[in-house]
């Protein structure tokens, strides 16, 4: 045993039990099903989804609760009448 008390120890089957709250670029880029690199270029062109980065700038996170509130708006908005452009009817 490695010192730990063995009430201390977290059984395997219990990790990753807690939902992540933040994703990295190649797992938002497989929730949303679209390539890393479509999401690098809307984060070049500021119109992806809320991130920051740490490590110098390294790492990017996206915050799942935000990513998937901007992924159901532009959803929306990409309905007929989703974006203030009507349904194509005069």
């Amino acid at each position: 045993m490695s010192g730990k008390r063995p009430d201390m120890i977290v059984p395997r089957a219990k990790v990753g039990v807690c939902p992540r709250i933040a994703v990295r670029r190649n797992e938002l880029s497989e929730m949303l099903g679209v390539s890393v690199r479509t999401l690098d270029d809307l984060l070049a062109k500021g119109e992806g989804p809320p991130h920051f980065r740490f490590g110098g700038g390294r790492i990017v996170l996206f915050p799942v609760k935000s990513a998937e509130e901007w992924a159901i708006d532009q959803a929306r908005a990409a309905e007929p009448d989703g974006d203030g452009q009507g349904d194509g009817e005069e």
